[in-house]
C-alpha cells in the first residue's frame, strides 16, 4: 500500500486511506483531476500569443505539478497550496502591483483574467 500511495502521489493524485478503529489501515485509494483533451493546445496557443499563464491551486505540489506539466506550464508558473483568499491576494498583487503584459495586440491595455474551476473560485 505504501508503494502505491507513493507512486500515485508522484503522479499527482490525492491519496486517501480507509481504516478501522483497532485494526488500522485496511485500504488506500487515489483520486485525480481529469484534464480536458484540448487544454494543452489552448495553453500553448495563449503562451505563443505572448499571454502569460499562471496556475493558482489549492492542490498540493504533486497534483499541481502533474497538471501543470500535462498542460505545458513551466514550473515557475505553478503556485500550489493556496486558499481562495491567497488566490485573491495573488491576483491583486499582479493587477495592482505587478507587471501584467498587454494581452491584446490591438491595444496597450493590461488585463488580468482569472478562470476558476470550482465554487471556491467564484
Amino acid at each position: 500500500q505504501k508503494e502505491s500511495a507513493s507512486k500515485w502521489n508522484k503522479a499527482g493524485g490525492t491519496i486517501g486511506f480507509v481504516g478501522i478503529e483497532g485494526v488500522g489501515i485496511i485500504g488506500v485509494f487515489c483520486v485525480s483531476d481529469a484534464i480536458r483533451r484540448d487544454a494543452k493546445e489552448v495553453v500553448t496557443e495563449l503562451m505563443e500569443s505572448d499571454i502569460e499563464i499562471l496556475m493558482l491551486t489549492g492542490d498540493g505540489d504533486g497534483a499541481a505539478n502533474a497538471v501543470g506539466w500535462e498542460v505545458g506550464l513551466p514550473p515557475e508558473n505553478i503556485h500550489s497550496h493556496l486558499l481562495p483568499e491567497d488566490k485573491l491576494h495573488f491576483i491583486g498583487s499582479i493587477k495592482f502591483g505587478g507587471t501584467p503584459k498587454p494581452c491584446n495586440p490591438c491595444s496597450n491595455k493590461e488585463l488580468v483574467l482569472m478562470c476558476g474551476d470550482g465554487v471556491n473560485d467564484a
